[in-house]
C-alpha cells in the first residue's frame, strides 16, 4: 500500500475479534499523528476514536476493541487518518 508515494504497512495482531482488544500497527515514514476510526457500510457504530502512539521510528501502534454488531455483519472499515491523508482499510472480523 502506499500513502502519496510512500510505503504504508498496516498490520493486525491476530484476527481481529468484536470485544476482544486486538492491535492495530502502522509503519510509513515521515508521520507526525495517527489516528483511527472505525465502521459498517451504511451503519453508525458509536463514537470509537483511537490515537496511535509512535513507538519505533516510523511505526505507530493503537489497542483496538470494536463493538458488536446486532445484526451480525462482520466487515468493517478501518478510516486512517495519517496528517490528514485518510486511507481506508477493510477488513472483516471472525465470528
Amino acid at each position: 500500500m502506499q500513502l502519496n508515494g510512500r510505503p504504508l504497512m498496516v498490520t493486525f495482531t491476530g484476527q481481529p475479534k468484536p470485544l476482544e482488544a486486538f492491535q492495530v500497527e502502522i509503519k510509513t515514514p515521515d508521520i507526525a499523528k495517527v489516528t483511527a476510526h472505525f465502521s459498517m457500510e451504511g451503519m453508525e457504530m458509536g463514537f470509537n476514536l483511537y490515537t496511535f502512539k509512535k513507538t519505533a521510528p516510523d511505526t505507530w501502534q493503537a489497542r483496538v476493541t470494536l463493538p458488536v454488531c446486532v445484526t451480525g455483519r462482520r466487515d468493517w472499515t478501518m478510516h486512517l487518518n495519517l496528517d490528514d491523508a485518510p486511507v481506508r482499510v477493510p477488513f472483516v472480523t471472525d465470528l
